[in-house]
C-alpha cells in the first residue's frame, strides 16, 4: 500500500508607501503605493511567484518622478538603483526597465505612466536554465552566471482617468536571469515578452520582444 504526500506552502509578505510633499507651488502632491508579494510551492523546486500592487497620486502639480509607470519603476526607483540610475549608459537600441510599480514587462518600451495603477504579476521559476527533464538541455551547465530560467504573466493598468477593465494592459513570455553577481548584489536579466496586449498600431500580438534589467522583477 502506497500514500502520496501533498506538498504546499505559502510565503506572503506586504507593504504600503505614503509620501506626500505640498511645501511648494511646483510640486504639491499626495501619493500612497500598497504592494503584497506571495510564493506558492505546489511542485516542488518549482516555486510560483505572486505580486499585486495598487496605488493612487492626487494633486495640482505632481512631478513625472511621482506618477506611477505600467512596466516598471519610475524616474524615483531608477536613481535609487546603484546600477541603473543612469540610463544613459544604456544602448539606446535596448529596451530596459528596472522592477518596481506595475511591472507589465511587455511595455517597457512605451513606459506608459499615470496617476492610478493596478497590477498582478505571477511568475514560475526554475533553478536552471532549462528543466531536468529536457534532454541534453537539463544538463546544461554554463559557470559564473549560471542562468535560470522563468515563465512569466503579467496584467495591469496605469492612467489618469477612471480605471476600467476593458483596458488592462497583459503579456506573457519567458525570462531568463543570472545567480547574485559582484557580492551577491547584482542580478542581470533578460525578460522576452512574447505576447503582449494590446499590441501597437500595426503590430501583431505575438511578437519576439526582448527587455533587459538589472535585480529581480519582483
Amino acid at each position: 500500500m502506497t500514500s502520496r504526500r501533498k506538498f504546499h506552502r505559502v510565503q506572503w509578505t506586504g507593504s504600503l508607501r505614503v509620501r506626500t510633499d505640498l511645501l511648494t507651488r511646483r510640486a504639491s502632491y499626495g501619493s500612497i503605493l500598497g504592494t503584497t508579494t506571495a510564493e506558492v510551492t505546489v511542485v516542488p523546486k518549482l516555486p510560483i511567484q505572486l505580486r499585486a500592487v495598487a496605488g493612487r497620486v492626487r494633486g495640482d502639480a505632481i512631478p513625472p518622478e511621482e506618477r506611477f509607470y505600467l512596466a516598471g519603476a519610475g524616474p524615483r526607483g531608477e536613481w535609487a538603483s546603484r546600477w541603473f540610475r543612469s540610463r544613459g549608459t544604456i544602448p539606446t537600441r535596448w529596451t530596459a526597465a528596472l522592477g518596481g510599480d506595475g511591472n507589465v514587462r511587455g511595455f517597457a518600451d512605451a513606459r506608459p505612466s499615470g496617476r492610478k495603477l493596478v497590477a498582478l504579476n505571477a511568475e514560475i521559476r526554475t533553478g536552471r536554465l532549462a528543466p531536468a527533464w529536457i534532454p541534453l538541455l537539463g544538463a546544461l551547465r554554463i559557470p559564473v552566471i549560471e542562468p535560470h530560467s522563468s515563465l512569466f504573466a503579467d496584467a495591469g493598468q496605469v492612467t489618469d482617468e477612471t480605471l476600467a477593465l476593458r483596458d488592462v494592459a497583459a503579456d506573457f513570455g519567458v525570462a531568463f536571469r543570472t545567480k547574485p553577481l559582484v557580492r551577491n548584489h547584482l542580478v542581470l536579466r533578460a525578460d522576452l515578452p512574447v505576447w503582449r496586449s494590446p499590441p501597437e498600431a500595426g503590430e501583431r500580438p505575438w511578437k519576439l520582444r526582448a527587455v533587459v534589467s538589472v535585480g529581480e522583477a519582483f
